[in-house]
């Protein structure tokens, strides 16, 4: 019955708005429990922390999976993954570059190694890798995405950059809304406003969430700048604030972005 009991929580849990289920999971994943419930219990704390924004629990939950499951590649992509939401770049950095020695032919690990370096600010060795990966036909549409963003954080925005954000929302990058996301900010960076528009409204509606967050605020102050609205420009920039999304961290992220564009206009510099 206790079993039954467990396995019916932990199917609770992951629904956002099963509070209770979810504490009973919390208190379940720091309890000792046979292995394939801890298992169970693991993955349902990860699941429904991640809907709930909860990212110490996810950081607990996927670190609980990867000492169960050392050698699975799903277990060190869920640890990369969770090291990364909670801000713990070296740590996630080292994780992804062990993970890197233990399956050389995974595909996705080193588009993770990319983007972590890309968030360190460790240009060199992010252009270095990315470079290899493009003349070896192996960078993917996240790669392109991730370049395209570095290239918007630099001010390099000419047609290589547009093609770099292009493909990446080729194949799997299709749905991607953060691709979409980096696209609207490349067409709006070039003056092409009413495609940027377009292509944040595709964003947003690839979201669970459709409120407007710190990168959507930061978009539509560039393309009210782009449109001489600078009044309305100001007060977007002011309404980005940090909630954890990618692009929302450190001097490559959104807020510190927004905070720059607040000083160029302070100075009325365009």
């Amino acid at each position: 019955a206790e079993e039954v009991r467990l396995a019916a929580v932990c199917t609770l849990a992951m629904d956002k708005d099963e509070k209770e289920a979810m504490e009973a999971v919390r208190a379940a994943l720091n309890s000792k429990l046979p292995e394939l419930q801890m298992s169970a219990v693991a993955q349902s704390a990860a699941i429904g922390a991640a809907r709930r924004k909860d990212w110490a629990m996810q950081d607990q939950a996927s670190a609980r999976l990867l000492s169960l499951y050392p050698n699975s590649l799903i277990a060190q992509n869920g640890r990369v993954g969770s090291l990364i939401t909670s801000g713990k770049l070296q740590m996630a950095l080292q994780t992804v570059e062990a993970a890197i020695m233990k399956y050389p032919d995974d595909l996705n690990l080193p588009s993770r190694k990319l983007y972590i370096l890309n968030r360190l600010g460790r240009s060199t060795e992010f252009e270095a890798l990315m470079a290899d990966r493009i003349a070896r036909g192996k960078a993917n549409p996240g790669d392109f995405n991730n370049l395209a963003w570095w290239h918007v954080v630099q001010g390099k925005i000419d047609a290589q950059t547009l093609d770099y954000a292009r493909r990446a929302i080729m194949g799997t990058g299709a749905s991607s809304s953060a691709a979409h996301h980096s696209l609207a900010t490349v067409l709006a960076e070039s003056g092409r406003t009413a495609e940027s528009l377009e292509f944040l409204l595709k964003a947003v509606g690839m979201r669970d969430e459709e409120a407007p967050n710190g990168a959507d605020w930061y978009l539509l102050g560039r393309i009210a700048e782009q449109l001489g609205e600078n009044p309305a420009a100001e007060s977007y920039y002011r309404r980005v604030e940090p909630d954890r999304g990618e692009l929302d961290q450190g001097e490559d992220g959104c807020p510190a972005l927004a905070k720059r564009r607040l000083e160029v206009l302070k100075k009325g510099i365009k």
